[in-house]
């Protein structure tokens, strides 16, 4: 977060620079500057399935367990693993995003998550929260769309603040084309990745939280 943070300054540093200065830039500054606005292309499967690997991996300090280094030792806490990690996952509904597209993505998903052996609850989203279901192995889910109105991502983020879901140890997937607002509030949820069924620089959202993954080659 702190280089992209630092890419997005010397980027608007660079556009800020009139022209007739930009010439007193060193080259290999100057390079670096051009390259910071370069999308770069990464397989959003290999990411996502390495961060479904980690939480299903996750463990948490619990006083219920014996410390199995130290067993006689009642302050020290035990390991257990979390049995419900948390994984939502936001389907935009807006008519944009088409159901073939839509049951692709879910797929695809539904198989990671199965070799992870993590489930997870599915939303359809427009302007507001709609439809939730759970995805997991030996459940078939329900591919058809929901709404299909205008689309608000700050209604993903009310819903997680308001339903006081926790911040840490959760994922959050978006499925979008990109087009809503342009600025929204996180609650601070920043463990968030945008699938764009469109090219990354086509998300509406100034300044996203978490990272913004292409699925078009």
């Amino acid at each position: 977060m702190r280089l992209a943070n630092i890419k997005q300054i010397l980027n608007r540093s660079w556009k800020q620079t009139p022209q007739r200065d930009r010439g007193l830039l060193p080259g290999n500054v100057k390079s670096q500057l051009q390259k910071a606005h370069q999308t770069k292309i990464v397989d959003w499967r290999q990411v996502l399935r390495h961060q479904f690997g980690l939480i299903a991996r996750g463990q948490v300090n619990s006083h219920a367990r014996f410390n199995r280094r130290q067993p006689l030792r009642m302050d020290l806490p035990g390991k257990v693993t979390r049995l419900n990690p948390a994984v939502d996952i936001f389907v935009d509904n807006s008519g944009s995003v088409t159901d073939q597209e839509i049951v692709q993505t879910l797929t695809t998903l539904e198989k990671m998550l199965k070799k992870t052996k993590l489930t997870a609850n599915v939303y359809s989203f427009d302007a507001r929260v709609t439809a939730k279901q759970k995805l997991h192995d030996g459940k078939k889910l329900d591919f058809r769309r929901t709404g299909g109105g205008g689309t608000s991502f700050q209604c993903i983020f009310d819903y997680l603040h308001l339903h006081h879901l926790t911040k840490r140890n959760r994922i959050i997937i978006i499925i979008t084309d990109g087009w809503g607002e342009e600025r929204i509030n996180n609650y601070h949820y920043q463990n968030v990745y945008w699938l764009m069924m469109t090219k990354a620089n086509q998300l509406s959202v100034k300044e996203p939280p978490g990272r913004v993954l292409e699925m078009r080659g």
